[in-house]
C-alpha cells in the first residue's frame, strides 16, 4: 500500500509541473502565425505573413484520466482559438 501512495504522490507532483510548464508557454495567449513549407535543400522554411496576422487563444482546461488497464494517469490541456487578426497599421 505504501508503494502505490507514493507513486501517486510522484504522479501529482509531475501532472503539477507539467501544468506550470504549459502555462508558461501559452503566455501571453496569442503567437503570430507563420506559413511553413519544404525548402531547397530539404529543410523547413517559415515565412510570416505580410501584412502580419496573429492567432489568439484561451487558457487552458486541465483534465486527468486513469488507464483502466495499466492504472496510469495522465493529463489532457484544452485550448480554444478565440480570433484570427491581423495586425492593426497605424
Amino acid at each position: 500500500m505504501l508503494f502505490s501512495v507514493s507513486r501517486s504522490i510522484v504522479s501529482c507532483r509531475t501532472i503539477f509541473a507539467m501544468k506550470k510548464e504549459l502555462r508558461y508557454g501559452s503566455y501571453p495567449l496569442f503567437a503570430e502565425k507563420m506559413a511553413f513549407g519544404v525548402g531547397p535543400a530539404g529543410k523547413v522554411v517559415k515565412t510570416s505573413f505580410d501584412p502580419k496576422q496573429y492567432v489568439y487563444w484561451t487558457f487552458f482546461e486541465f483534465t486527468h484520466r486513469v488507464d483502466r488497464d495499466s492504472g496510469l494517469i495522465y493529463g489532457l490541456a484544452t485550448t480554444y482559438l478565440t480570433a484570427v487578426a491581423e495586425e492593426i497599421v497605424a
